[in-house]
């Protein structure tokens, strides 16, 4: 969730990343649910089109969702949900670039929109380098774990 101080507005960031090239695919969406949920699996589909995707998910509601379930099943031939254990989320790596992300992008800046915090972190995402990405994943960066 991206929050701006002093607004009521919230977006919500989605993510996937490569673990083993650092190539990611990061939108922002004005909810978490079933339906955005599956627009992002959607793009993730496009962007690998020659693959068969395992996306490794925490357990969201909008993971589980019957909708989500729905479209699993039309699209069973490209794409398969891998589920973290319950209360794992040092299981899940993408949660350890929110927390890096957080840390560079949202403690201590104050931004004066949230379209205006929101472009600023999707640029932020386009230009964090290859080899940061690698060394958050793998708990390695200094800031990983802040």
């Amino acid at each position: 969730m991206v929050r701006t101080p002093g607004q009521d507005e919230v977006a919500y960031l989605y993510g996937s990343v490569a673990p083993f090239t650092g190539e990611g695919l990061y939108e922002i969406h004005p909810g978490k649910t079933a339906a955005d949920f599956c627009c992002h699996l959607d793009h993730l589909m496009q962007m690998w089109l020659d693959y068969f995707l395992f996306v490794a998910c925490d357990n969201a509601p909008s993971h589980r969702a019957k909708a989500t379930q729905a479209y699993l099943e039309e699209f069973q031939d490209r794409i398969e949900l891998v589920f973290f254990p319950t209360y794992s989320p040092n299981l899940n790596w993408i949660e350890r670039l929110w927390r890096y992300l957080r840390g560079q992008m949202t403690r201590n800046h104050f931004y004066v929109s949230l379209p205006h915090q929101c472009e600023q972190i999707m640029a932020w995402l386009e230009h964090l380098p290859f080899e940061q990405v690698i060394q958050t994943l793998g708990g390695i960066n200094k800031f990983a774990n802040s």
